[in-house]
């Protein structure tokens, strides 16, 4: 529920002042924080069904990327996402 919130809100983004931009992408990594434990966890107990697997791997091998490589990525995107709010509140 909390993602799909925060996938709404962030249609906005534009719009928000420097510091919604900030709360927001606090948010964000928070929610990837969740997912990140929860997907750690699913991994540990052998429950993340080979489809799952398949899936995302094909999805990230047609962009062309490693798991790792979309991390680093999202990581860059949302650095340079909070550097821009920075420069805007200055």
């Amino acid at each position: 529920r909390d993602h799909r919130q925060l996938i709404k809100m962030g249609e906005a983004y534009g719009d928000f002042d420097p510091l919604g931009k900030l709360a927001f992408l606090d948010q964000v990594e928070k929610i990837e924080e969740r997912w990140d434990i929860f997907f750690g966890r699913l991994g540990l107990l052998g429950q993340l069904s080979p489809e799952y697997r398949q899936q995302s791997s094909d999805f990230l091998d047609s962009m062309g990327l490693t798991a790792q490589q979309f991390r680093k990525l999202l990581r860059r995107a949302h650095d340079l996402m909070r550097k821009d709010a920075e420069a805007e509140r200055n």
